[in-house]
C-alpha cells in the first residue's frame, strides 16, 4: 500500500530471509463422549507414509485434546485439533484451479484422520458430531496470513532475540500490529514491555 517508501535495509532483509511458520492443515473434531486419562497433547503415527497430496507427505500428526474443563465444549464431550505442516502454494492452486479436486482432498484427509484417531480413541468415529477441515487456503481466506503462516516469523537462530521494529522509517502515526509479527508469535509477546507501541 505504501509502495515502498518507509523500509530500510533491515525491514528488507527481514521480508526477504526471514522465515516463516510453516503452513498448516488443522482438523477440528467435536465428539459426544470423553477420553478419561488422556493426555492433552499427543502425536499419533501412520503406518505408512500418507499420500494425501502429490508433494506433501506426512508420517504423523500432532493431537490436542480438549474436555469441558478448556471451556471449549459441554461436559461430557471432548473436541479434539490434528495439526499438519501442508504445502502452501499446492492448496491455493488447488482451490483456484479445480474446486471440486480440493473440496474431495479435504474430505479425503478428514476420513483418513478419523480413522487413524478412532484407533487411538476407540469409540470416536461412532460419537463424532462435528468436524471441520483448514487448509492454508483457508487461512488466507478467514485471516489473510501471509503465505498461509499461523504464527509469522519462525524463532530461528537469525531471528530469535532480535527486536523487530513496529513502525516504519520516516513515517509517523503508523504502527504494525499483528499477533505473528513477533517472532514466535502468540499474544503473550504482544505484553511484552519492549514490544509495547509508543507514540
Amino acid at each position: 500500500m505504501l509502495a515502498g517508501r518507509y523500509v530500510n535495509k533491515k525491514l528488507i532483509r527481514l521480508y526477504k530471509q526471514g522465515e516463516l511458520f510453516p503452513a498448516l492443515i488443522q482438523v477440528s473434531l467435536g465428539i459426544n463422549k470423553t477420553f478419561p486419562n488422556t493426555s492433552k497433547a499427543s502425536a499419533c503415527r501412520s503406518h505408512s507414509r500418507w499420500p494425501w497430496t502429490t508433494k506433501t507427505r506426512h508420517s504423523r500428526m500432532d493431537v490436542s485434546v480438549f474436555g469441558s474443563d478448556a471451556g471449549l465444549c459441554p461436559e461430557g464431550r471432548t473436541v479434539m485439533t490434528v495439526r499438519m505442516p501442508a504445502l502452501y502454494d499446492f492448496w491455493i492452486k488447488l482451490k483456484q484451479d479445480n474446486p471440486q479436486g480440493y473440496q474431495a482432498e479435504k474430505k479425503a484427509i478428514l476420513q483418513e484422520v478419523i480413522g487413524i484417531l478412532d484407533r487411538r480413541f476407540p469409540g470416536l468415529a461412532e460419537h463424532l458430531e462435528q468436524s471441520d477441515i483448514a487448509t492454508p487456503a483457508t487461512f488466507v481466506r478467514y485471516t489473510a496470513n501471509w503465505q498461509g503462516s499461523y504464527e509469522g516469523w519462525l524463532p530461528t537462530p537469525r531471528i530469535i532475540g532480535r527486536r523487530i521494529p513496529c513502525t516504519l522509517p520516516g513515517l509517523e502515526d503508523f504502527y504494525m500490529a499483528a499477533i505473528g509479527w513477533w517472532w514466535g508469535g502468540g499474544c503473550p509477546r504482544l505484553h511484552s514491555p519492549d514490544v509495547m507501541w509508543r507514540r
